[in-house]
C-alpha cells in the first residue's frame, strides 16, 4: 500500500519534525515553505503542484526542475481543488514536466481520461470531488471497479484512492485500490499511523 499525505496549505515545522519521528513509508506532500525540513530525512517528500512551463515570467509558479532540486520525488497534479482553475490539458502538461524532471506525477481524477504517457511513470488518485473533505466515501466495490476501470482505460499500474480516508474506514476500503491519497486525516500524525496500521 502506498501512502500519500497531502496537506493542502496546513502544516508547519512542528508537524514535519513529528512525521519525521513518528511516520515511516509515508510520500508527505507539505506546502512548498516546508519541503525543505524533509531534506535528509528518511521520509519521501512530495510536492502539491508545479507550473506546466520550464521556467520563466510566471510570478508566483514553481517549476518541476526546482522541486526536484528541493529533493521532491513526487508531485501532485490536478488535485480536484485545482481543477476549477485547470483543464485536462494543462494537468498532462504539468506531469510532463515532472516526468521529465526525474519525478513521479500523481495524477488526480474524478473521471476516466486519456492520458498519452508511458503507464509505469505516474500514479493515478482517483478522486470522486463528492467526497473531498465531506466525510462520505463511496462502497468498496464503487472504487474497485473505478481503480480497475482506470487500469484499463490507461495501464497504469497504480491507482490510489482519495476523499474522506480516515482510520475509521481505510481497513474497508484498502483491497480496493493500491493505496490512499490523504487529506485533512494527514494533518493528525496518530491518525496517520492507525491508517497504516
Amino acid at each position: 500500500m502506498i501512502y500519500v499525505a497531502n496537506w493542502k496549505m496546513n502544516g508547519d515545522k512542528g508537524l514535519c519534525e513529528s512525521y519525521k519521528r513518528h511516520l515511516m513509508n509515508v510520500i508527505v506532500c507539505p506546502p512548498y515553505p516546508l519541503i525543505h525540513h524533509f531534506q535528509n530525512s528518511a521520509l519521501t517528500v512530495g510536492a502539491q503542484n508545479c507550473s506546466q512551463y520550464y521556467k520563466g515570467s510566471y510570478t508566483g509558479e514553481v517549476s518541476a526542475e526546482m522541486l526536484k532540486d528541493s529533493g521532491c520525488s513526487y508531485v501532485i497534479v490536478g488535485h480536484s481543488e485545482r481543477r476549477a482553475f485547470e483543464t485536462e490539458a494543462v494537468v498532462l502538461e504539468k506531469a510532463r514536466r515532472v516526468i521529465e524532471a526525474g519525478m513521479t506525477p500523481i495524477i488526480c481524477s474524478a473521471e476516466l481520461m486519456d492520458i498519452d504517457l508511458d503507464p509505469k511513470s505516474y500514479m493515478i488518485a482517483y478522486e470522486p470531488v463528492w467526497a473531498i473533505g465531506t466525510g462520505k466515501t463511496p462502497k468498496p466495490s464503487e472504487i474497485f471497479l473505478m481503480v480497475n476501470a482506470f487500469k484499463m482505460r490507461t495501464e497504469c499500474e497504480t491507482v490510489l484512492y482519495g476523499g474522506s480516508v480516515n482510520s475509521k474506514n481505510a481497513d474497508s476500503l484498502r483491497d480496493a485500490c493500491d493505496g490512499f491519497l490523504i487529506g485533512g486525516a494527514s494533518l493528525d500524525v496518530m491518525e496517520m499511523q492507525n491508517i497504516i496500521r
